[in-house]
């Protein structure tokens, strides 16, 4: 058989799916999705992998003039990395970090510190029930972190779905 190309580069204006970018991503709510100026580099060479890096630049909220893309941390761009593995059978386990150069610039004591965030996201999704474990947390540079953690159990009983569901921030 034919290999397939095991690496994508898409450079412009463009959608983030919010399965490999969490805290960056293109919501699908509005009557015009949000979109982004990046380079996002995908490769999935490693078997059941998935590498993401991108290079996020503006966005738009799509709330107002499509067109008012504004600059991420001034003219700095936001670096991300992701790590997906689907090797077990019905388990997906996602990595994401973040580094935001200068994002807490504007803030008088801090004057440009940088800030790094992170998530870590399990789904077990079977065909009667998902179980699905996340959290995260961001550091800006002379500030107090923030943290997340959720939980969620769903399925299904007859035909009724049921939820149990839990989350925090600090």
């Amino acid at each position: 058989g034919m290999d397939s190309i095991s690496t994508s580069l898409k450079v412009g204006r463009q959608h983030l799916p919010k399965s490999l970018s969490p805290f960056a991503f293109t919501e699908g709510w509005q009557m015009i999705k949000n979109s982004f100026d990046a380079a996002l580099l995908v490769n999935s060479s490693l078997p059941s992998t998935t590498f993401v890096y991108a290079y996020v630049t503006k966005a738009n909220n799509s709330t107002g003039d499509i067109s008012d893309f504004n600059n991420f941390h001034n003219e700095d761009g936001t670096h991300m990395v992701t790590l997906q593995n689907k090797s077990i059978s019905n388990l997906t386990l996602t990595g994401t970090y973040y580094l935001l150069p200068d994002a807490t610039d504007g803030i008088p004591t801090i004057n440009g510190g940088d800030a790094d965030a992170w998530w870590l996201d399990g789904t077990y999704a079977a065909d009667a029930f998902t179980v699905a474990l996340q959290g995260g947390e961001i550091s800006p540079d002379g500030l107090d972190s923030t943290d997340a953690f959720g939980a969620k159990i769903a399925g299904n009983l007859g035909q009724f779905g049921l939820g149990l569901a839990y989350s925090s921030t600090g």
